[in-house]
C-alpha cells in the first residue's frame, strides 16, 4: 500500500498519512467484526436476537426527542429498518477514502 501511495507522487508525509489513514479504517473494521463475535460467543444472542431485546430501550430513545435526526432517519427506513453491514461499511469507507486520495493525486 504505501509502495503504490509513493508512486503516486505525493509528499512523503502526505503518503506516510494515508498509509495510516488505509490501515486504520481496515484496523477499526476488523475490531468491530472480533467484537460482535465476541460478543455473540459470550452472551449467545446473535446479533439480531440482541437488536431485538433493545427494541424497547430504542423506542424509547427515538420516542424522547432527545436524538430527533436518528428518529427521521431511522423513521425513513421504514419496516425494513437498518442493518449495519460491516462488509457493505467497509466498501463505502474505502471508496470515500480511496476517492479522495484520487483528488489528493489529481490536484498535485
Amino acid at each position: 500500500m504505501l509502495g503504490t501511495l509513493d508512486e503516486c507522487g505525493l509528499a512523503p508525509a502526505t503518503a506516510l498519512d494515508l498509509n495510516a489513514l488505509l490501515y486504520s479504517h481496515v484496523l477499526g473494521l476488523a475490531l468491530q467484526h472480533e467484537r460482535e463475535t465476541a460478543a455473540e460467543s459470550s452472551t449467545g444472542l446473535t446479533e439480531d436476537a440482541w437488536m431485538a431485546q433493545q427494541a424497547a430501550t430504542l423506542a424509547s430513545l427515538t420516542a424522547s426527542g432527545a436524538h430527533p435526526t436518528f428518529a427521521r432517519l431511522l423513521d425513513a427506513l421504514g419496516d425494513d429498518g437498518y442493518e449495519l453491514r460491516l462488509d457493505g461499511l467497509f466498501e463505502t469507507g474505502l471508496a470515500a477514502i480511496l476517492d479522495g486520495v484520487s483528488r489528493l493525486v489529481e490536484g498535485r
